[in-house]
């Protein structure tokens, strides 16, 4: 299966589970809020595998969801979200991304396997 139709597949399949964790009656002893948030875990994790976007705005996404959806209040989803693990996340991805776009990484490796003479 191409990469592309992966992603679009993960896409409508996040939606429809979403969409059915919205309108099915939660089962007993469950909280429609709760089954609101399995809804949002189970598509968080088809984004993760399907990635049909990058990791960075799945996250975002999720964390607006959970306060969109009433999951949780808006405030609280952002305050217990913005951590300094998640700002150190976020600073270690928006490093890596500029290093795949450059060339350091090889002329770094290059140095290396010269000063080691390839040992």
């Amino acid at each position: 299966m191409g990469n592309n139709v992966k992603r679009w597949w993960g896409i409508v399949l996040s939606i429809a589970i979403l969409a059915l964790s919205m309108t099915l009656t939660p089962p007993e002893g469950l909280s429609p809020e709760s089954f609101r948030a399995v809804g949002i875990l189970l598509m968080t994790m088809i984004f993760l595998i399907t990635e049909p976007v990058p990791v960075g705005i799945t996250a975002t996404l999720i964390i607006v969801l959970l306060g969109f959806l009433k999951v949780v209040p808006l405030q609280e989803a952002l305050s217990n979200s913005m951590t300094t693990l998640f700002l150190f996340l976020m600073a270690c991805y928006g490093i890596s991304s500029v290093l795949l776009k450059s060339s350091l990484p090889y002329r770094l490796a290059y140095t290396l396997l010269k000063k080691t003479k390839g040992r």
